[in-house]
């Protein structure tokens, strides 16, 4: 008898999921009378959207800019540091024009965001990206982020406007446990996780691996109540997955009135196979339905066999257009998730709406949204999810409008793919 749902999946969030980057600049003309010497280069720069809920510890804000550099590099040397910030922070839609000296030599660029950049003009590229590092992931209090120009330009002249486009990514990945379930608090209390064996220090740039060090040894995390969902979360350093310091979850809870915890390693399928190590920009999330047997001590916990492997665990790889989902809900074998499980209204005039994000990995059956009262409509449609395999399945978004002069009150409808059935709360303006 299976006492737990769970659910462990990995969550690529791509720098430019959600790019401002402008194709043309309308409202920025090229500076004229420029310092002689100088090439313009016009940056398009992209900050990911926040993923931040409010459980997750330190950070408030995972997409704020308090300090950005744009890195020079001819011939793979560091020739200029140059503090973009205030030009970034005052930008149309993020793009903006930097001077940089003109040159005949090899030039590549680079951004830095959140962090202070140490090394001195005239370092070599390999030394400066290795030092843009960051020592203690859990306090943080904003994210370290990188990214550089894809092109490489043989020499820049004040003759050219020279166009380029860099999208950030987060240094760090992000584990999140979510508790939805319809069990009482009488019958279980989730109480907190730790987060154990993940390094503390990192590197920013790109291409570095993890940092060779010892794990520390725990992270412990408070859940915070988003929608009705207890979600505790925690963005950390790369971590190479390994004995004897393997990475997990350690849960706390009480299953009815006793206290005890419930391990759970970091397990991707039914062979018991565990993914290799944490990896920037992914976020490694187990959904947690019903928790229904008693855990043990801490000791024995941490000592014997994860609790997941006798749950069919598996894991679940969402692609960068993915980001958005955020609730979760799981049979074991499929998921069925939604960008919120609560919408808000937007009010205009006669009719209200919001929009719904929906994703399903049974991409065979697809989704079906369900007894939705009169006066309710979606489009571009009540069903869809449906593709040719799980690589090619995408995100569906639904509008839902409102008839204000039919609907007077909140009410909910259900999203269903398979066997599971997941309500959707609407509330009006």
């Amino acid at each position: 008898m299976k006492h737990i749902h769970n659910i462990l999946y990995c969550l690529l969030l791509l720098a430019g999921l959600s790019s401002c980057i402008a194709d043309t600049i309308l409202d920025d003309p090229r500076p004229s009378g420029g310092e002689p010497n100088n090439a313009q280069v016009m940056l398009s720069l992209s900050v990911p959207n926040t993923q931040l809920p409010a459980a997750t510890r330190a950070l408030t804000n995972d997409a704020a800019i308090s300090s950005l550099y744009l890195l020079v590099f001819e011939d793979d040397v560091l020739s200029a540091k140059t503090d973009i910030t205030s030009k970034y922070l005052s930008a149309n839609n993020g793009t903006f024009y930097v001077a940089v000296k003109e040159t005949d030599k090899q030039v590549r660029f680079s951004i830095v965001a959140n962090t202070t950049v140490l090394s001195a003009v005239g370092t070599t590229r390999t030394a400066t990206l290795g030092a843009l590092t960051f020592s203690n992931a859990s306090d943080l209090t904003s994210m370290p982020m990188y990214g550089e120009v894809s092109q490489t330009f043989n020499g820049l002249s004040r003759d050219n406007t020279y166009d380029v486009s860099v999208s950030l990514v987060r240094a760090l990945s992000k584990i999140e446990v979510q508790y939805n379930s319809t069990q009482t608090t009488q019958e279980f209390e989730f109480l907190d996780i730790e987060i154990l064996n993940t390094n503390g220090q990192g590197y920013i740039a790109t291409g570095q691996g993890a940092f060779a060090q010892s794990p520390i040894g725990s992270i412990a995390i408070a859940p915070s109540t988003i929608n009705g969902q207890k979600i505790a979360s925690a963005y950390v350093a790369e971590t190479t997955n390994n004995s004897p310091n393997k990475i997990s979850i350690l849960i706390r809870g009480k299953y009815f009135g006793t206290e005890g915890y419930y391990r759970l390693d970091m397990i991707k399928d039914a062979e018991s196979t565990e993914i290799p190590g944490l990896v920037r920009n992914f976020k490694y999330v187990f959904a947690l339905q019903n928790i229904n047997f008693a855990g043990r001590t801490r000791s024995d916990a941490l000592s014997g066999d994860p609790d997941n492997k006798a749950f069919d665990a598996q894991v679940m790889t969402l692609s960068a257009d993915e980001g958005d989902i955020l609730n979760i809900t799981t049979d074991d074998e499929f998921f069925l998730g939604v960008n919120t499980a609560t919408l808000q209204l937007v009010n205009n005039g006669s009719i209200c709406f919001a929009k719904l994000k929906i994703l399903t990995n049974n991409y065979l059956a697809g989704w079906k949204i369900v007894d939705a009262p009169l006066g309710v409509t979606f489009n571009p449609g009540i069903t869809g999810g449906t593709a040719a395999s799980d690589a090619a399945r995408q995100v569906s978004s639904v509008w839902v409008y409102i008839n204000t002069a039919v609907v007077t009150q909140d009410f909910t409808f259900y999203v269903t793919s398979g066997k599971i059935r997941k309500v959707i709360n609407v509330k009006l303006p």
